[in-house]
């Protein structure tokens, strides 16, 4: 059965932030064993490409489908493709371009590229999001603006 769009948004696009979100968080709090820590990486990395896809119209739903005519996604033409390159090459797909090379791998760096750059079209995407969808939203807790300086990231503009 089709998801509707209202649950597509309010439900898998709200929960795809929030697992963003919460694995950074967990990352961020120090070390933990090897394999949750892995595990976080991995998941983290996932719910950015997703959210990527999302907002490019890749893969599955596409953002502009809850947005205005106005919207268009990665504005300041960072689109974090080669960042989802790495993703892929280093976290989802089998193949010969993988590295053991710890260097070469996505690290902390990659990662909060990841964050602001995800946030940022966060930001953006709700600035342009039609108003049937804005009670889907929880505001009040995710404000970018809150969730900006919670996670130290540098945000200019407010839904």
């Amino acid at each position: 059965m089709a998801t509707d769009k209202a649950e597509l948004f309010g439900r898998h696009f709200v929960y795809e932030v929030w697992m963003l979100l919460e694995t950074r968080n967990c990352l961020s709090r120090g070390v933990i064993e090897k394999l949750v820590r892995n595990a976080l990486i991995e998941s983290f990395c996932l719910h950015a490409r997703a959210l990527v896809d999302f907002f490019n119209g890749k893969k599955g739903a596409d953002a502009a489908a809850f947005a205005d005519d106005d919207y268009k996604p990665f504005p300041d033409g960072h689109d974090l493709g080669d960042l989802i390159v790495k993703v892929n090459t280093q976290i989802v797909h089998l193949t010969g371009k993988r590295t053991a090379n710890q260097n070469e791998k996505i690290n902390h760096r990659d990662r909060e590229t990841l964050l602001q750059g995800v946030w940022a079209e966060v930001t953006n995407f709700l600035r342009h999001l039609k108003p049937e969808y804005h009670p889907l939203w929880p505001e009040l807790t995710w404000s970018p603006i809150v969730v900006g300086t919670s996670l130290g990231i540098l945000t200019t503009t407010s839904t």
